[in-house]
């Protein structure tokens, strides 16, 4: 895993408004302005307090931040973060391996029906995957098998 995660200060706003918002301390940010969203990574156990009763605590994030926001349970293994960045999608099994040129990338494993799912609209739920995995554990790409 990664050390030293640096916070700009638009991610520390957002990570305040968060915590303001929800209650709840979030571990990280990133911000995607590609799909107009901020990702919040928070204990598993802090999920659900941080959507709020109807998801009431989420919308008035949105309201705030002015983009989607989206909440991903952390985990310090890296299989298991892959799987929860696909949350809710089933993942039928997950793998790091080395690329011949030395890096890093994560197989997901699903079923073909739901393939077209898991990856999201334009790649999204993708994106979303490695951006996380590359913060923390340099895998550098993402393939839905």
């Amino acid at each position: 895993m990664k050390k030293g995660i640096n916070f700009s200060n638009i991610e520390l706003e957002f990570l305040s408004i968060f915590e303001l918002t929800t209650s709840v301390k979030a571990k990280d940010c990133i911000i995607d302005d590609n799909f107009n969203r901020v990702i919040f990574l928070v204990e598993p156990k802090y999920v659900g307090l941080a959507i709020g009763k109807k998801g009431e605590n989420i919308q008035l994030l949105k309201k705030i931040i002015k983009k989607d926001a989206e909440i991903i349970p952390y985990y310090e293994e890296p299989v298991e973060l892959i799987k929860s960045c696909f949350s809710p999608f089933e993942i039928r099994d997950a793998k790091i391996i080395t690329s011949p040129k030395g890096n890093k990338v994560a197989l997901v494993y699903v079923d073909p029906e739901i393939k077209a799912k898991v990856i999201g609209y334009r790649g999204k739920n993708v994106v979303r995957a490695r951006m996380v995995l590359n913060r923390y554990f340099d895998i550098s790409n993402v393939i839905v098998v």
